[in-house]
């Protein structure tokens, strides 16, 4: 049975005992997408560039976290896309470093990535994958992707992700963000009162 995100913009708040007071804010973002090679990759470079966008955005410049983590994934198996950040940090610093990364994420939703983010992070995936042709790993989860019924997804990798421009990009990055879907969960550790 495959398991689908919840339609439409869901919050939630928990609070847990911990012995240190600390925040964690998870935001997903989903929707529904036919899977293709193209796709799939550009979803991979605007991950990485958020990745990037948020190391020197948030980590560097506002601190209170020491990362934030993403994931952003197409998957063959349920047609589906999602996009994830979350991050760990001082309860008093959650609003504004959630606020931050939303402002971020918009910026890039609205203006598009920035060129040299844009070549930087292709100019790495393609290095990335002349590495990976040397390992047997790699090969493993190719044959393993065609064997299940994925499809092929080495044989034209350089020529889709050199195919893949920055206007394409743009477009592509405001057709995801549409807003619709959105799960925002923070668990907020309180330390519990000793004295009651």
């Amino acid at each position: 049975r495959q398991v689908r995100a919840p339609k439409g913009k869901v919050e939630k708040n928990i609070e847990i005992p911990l012995e240190v007071p600390k925040s964690t804010v998870i935001v997903l973002f989903n929707r529904e997408m036919k899977y293709t090679l193209k796709e799939a990759y550009t979803i991979n470079i605007l991950g990485n560039i958020l990745t990037n966008r948020y190391t020197k955005t948030i980590r560097e410049e506002q601190g209170g976290t020491y990362g934030v983590g993403t994931s952003s994934n197409l998957s063959p198996v349920n047609n589906s896309w999602l996009f994830l950040f979350g991050f760990d940090t001082n309860p008093q610093d959650e609003k504004r470093l959630t606020e931050r990364a939303h402002a971020e994420l918009n910026k890039v939703v609205t203006e598009g990535p920035r060129e040299k983010d844009f070549n930087k992070v292709k100019e790495y995936m393609l290095k990335q994958h002349a590495q990976n042709l040397r390992e047997n790993s790699y090969w493993m989860n190719i044959i393993k992707s065609d064997v299940l019924g994925y499809g092929d997804n080495n044989t034209d990798y350089e020529n889709i992700v050199n195919g893949i421009t920055l206007d394409d990009m743009k477009k592509f990055t405001k057709k995801l963000f549409n807003g619709k879907n959105i799960i925002e969960v923070t668990m907020t550790g309180v330390v519990e009162d000793e004295t009651k």
